[in-house]
């Protein structure tokens, strides 16, 4: 064979060659464009995980507030409860006492106005027996006077 024969040979050997190079680097740039595709999205899941963990925690200081505010809503409400027991009873017995007091007035008021009615009703009667003897000291001086007109007159 002639040298050109083999030479061309060879090139044809080496065209074969750097069409399997641009095949492979055609797939290498694929390969790549994959990795990237990957890493991006790689990035984009820490982002979102990111993110959840950020809403997560944020979820777990709402429930705290809420707690937080559920039980200082229970001491709140248990303060007015006392305080209001307190006041109720404390009213109950102002209450008492002015409804003793007023009972006491009461009895005293009514006691007295027995004792004035026994008074009264002693002092009617004692007064029904003066009417009684008056009249009949009137009915004697009748009397008397119709005697001594009668002694007189003749």
């Amino acid at each position: 064979m002639s040298d050109f024969i083999v030479a061309a040979e060879e090139v044809r050997k080496l065209l074969r060659g750097f069409k399997a190079v641009e095949v492979v680097s055609a797939a290498l740039e694929k390969v790549g464009s994959i990795e990237n595709a990957g890493k991006e999205a790689e990035a984009k899941l820490n982002s979102i995980k990111g993110l959840i963990a950020a809403a997560s925690s944020d979820l777990d200081s709402g429930v705290a507030a809420i707690s937080e505010a559920k039980e200082q809503a229970k001491k709140i409400a248990l303060d007015a409860k006392q305080k209001a027991e307190t006041r109720v009873a404390k009213a109950q017995e102002e209450a008492a006492s002015i409804v003793a007091s007023a009972k006491a007035v009461a009895d005293e008021h009514i006691s007295k106005v027995e004792t004035l009615a026994a008074e009264i009703s002693e002092k009617v009667s004692v007064k029904d027996a003066v009417s009684a003897e008056l009249a009949d000291i009137e009915a004697k001086i009748s009397k008397a006077k119709a005697y001594l007109a009668k002694l007189a007159g003749g």
